[in-house]
């Protein structure tokens, strides 16, 4: 009686991880935009545009992007009634998901998004570098500067002594 009691329990405890498991592999999928899509199994909001002419639905001819259809019929015999397929048919077409991530507002808010995070990344700060690339270019001229009143200098000097 133990021992059934143990593998009744055991069984039991092996259904609810496998049903957890599944129920969790829905309830926990990432949702995003259309713009920032995570890789594997993932929930987009969007609007979905077809790329190309959009394909039309069999049941009731409207514009769509994928649609699936299966005809069966019904078989009885000794054992009983059970489906038949009798015609199956599935039809997909490329498309894009089209959300707010996408307009010019977020677009630039990702490009500031994606700019800062490099930045962290790099440890570089352009301003930084914009104003040692200006100190730079000061400290040139002035050095070219020196130098042509030094050449200029020479010059005078050389048609003094001749």
């Amino acid at each position: 009686m133990g021992i059934l009691f143990v593998v009744l329990a055991a069984g039991a405890a092996v259904l609810a991880i496998a049903r957890v498991r599944k129920r969790w592999r829905f309830t926990d999928i990432p949702t995003s935009d259309a713009g920032h899509v995570f890789p594997g199994l993932s929930e987009v909001h969007g609007t979905v545009e077809p790329i190309g002419k959009p394909a039309r639905a069999a049941s009731d001819g409207s514009d769509c992007v994928f649609w699936t259809y299966s005809v069966q019929r019904e078989q009885k015999d000794k054992n009983g009634s059970h489906w038949v397929t009798e015609e199956s048919g599935t039809t997909a077409m490329p498309f894009q998901v089209r959300d707010a991530s996408l307009e010019s507002d977020s677009l630039k808010a990702s490009q500031q998004r994606i700019t800062a995070e490099r930045e962290a990344y790099s440890g570089i700060d352009p301003n930084e570098e914009l104003v040692d690339l200006l100190k730079y270019q000061r400290a040139f001229e002035a050095a070219s500067k020196t130098l042509s009143v030094m050449d200029e200098l020479m010059r005078t000097t050389l048609d003094i002594v001749r």
